[in-house]
């Protein structure tokens, strides 16, 4: 599998103490995704720039990533075979790779270290990204391990892929916290895919019998509005085994990141969003449904 991260010690993230995979490699292209490293499955160069001092150090690259002309220092990404060889080189830390390879044994043996901790505070292991449905032979193996150690598995998902696939890796899996974008009609122009799947896998799984929380990212001129909360409130109270609803305030902090890659933001407020900004809808919403609703 290849993997961008692995966070320990996540409350956010599922109950309890949580370890955090995060696979690379998402279907969406969401306008506002602060972890713009995590959408293409392969591995990535990310450059600082402004701390390069054009050593050529990393001209130790066996692809020839790097070129030097009049104009400066450039990385060629889509060259890159993910050795890291560079990154290690460089002197001034200029370089970042943003992915690696990575077996069920390997990352099982991370996970089990933290297994004091989850039985302390009732936590676990959550699959988050990217998307881990992307890769969903290699994330279907680790939940397997997972579950096999008795360790509590959730999911993250933006909920796009095949029914079958996520009905066969709920066996395994303790919750999943489903990603509520925006309304249907607006899925397109703001994601890039169509939202009918996505929505036929959250039913799926709700009548499966698997445990849900939403996960509604609040972004301010997309979803800020009284329509995205009455539907997060209709399409709530269709759903049987909804645990509560997560709203998360957009922040600003994959920016950087779009930068360091060479690629471009769609979306680009750079101001966080405060929680008083929604929490007259959040108290709507809840009131409507009967269901707890976080901010956070």
């Amino acid at each position: 599998m290849i993997l961008f991260d692995l966070k320990r010690a996540s409350v956010n993230d599922g109950t309890g103490m949580r370890t955090v995979v995060f696979f690379k490699g998402c279907p969406l292209k969401c306008e506002w995704c602060h972890n713009p490293e995590s959408q293409i499955v392969r591995p990535q160069i990310g450059f600082l720039q402004e701390l390069c001092i054009q050593c050529r150090s990393c001209e130790i690259c066996p692809v020839s990533c790097h070129e030097f002309t009049e104009n400066g220092h450039t990385v060629c990404d889509d060259r890159c075979n993910g050795c890291g060889a560079c990154v290690k080189a460089c002197p001034k830390s200029a370089l970042i790779l943003y992915g690696y390879e990575a077996t069920v044994e390997s990352v099982m043996q991370e996970i089990e270290k933290d297994a004091p901790y989850f039985r302390y505070s009732g936590g676990g292991v959550t699959f988050s990204g990217g998307e881990p449905m992307a890769q969903f032979p290699q994330a279907l193996a680790l939940a397997q391990a997972v579950k096999s150690a008795g360790i509590s598995l959730y999911i993250e998902t933006c909920g796009f892929g095949k029914k079958q696939d996520f009905l066969d890796i709920a066996k395994f899996t303790d919750c999943f916290l489903f990603d509520i974008k925006t309304v249907p009609s607006l899925y397109e122009r703001y994601t890039g895919v169509r939202p009918e799947k996505i929505f036929e896998n959250l039913m799926s799984l709700d009548g499966a019998g698997a445990k849900i929380v939403l996960r509604c990212p609040i972004i301010p001129k997309v979803n800020l509005n009284e329509e995205h909360f009455e539907f997060l409130a209709k399409l709530s109270k269709k759903l049987k085994n909804l645990q509560k609803i997560d709203l998360l305030p957009y922040h600003p902090t994959g920016l950087d990141k779009y930068r360091r890659l060479g690629m471009v933001a769609e979306y680009k407020n750079a101001s966080f969003l405060e929680k008083t900004e929604f929490t007259d809808f959040a108290k709507i919403l809840k009131e409507q449904t009967g269901i707890s609703v976080s901010i956070g």
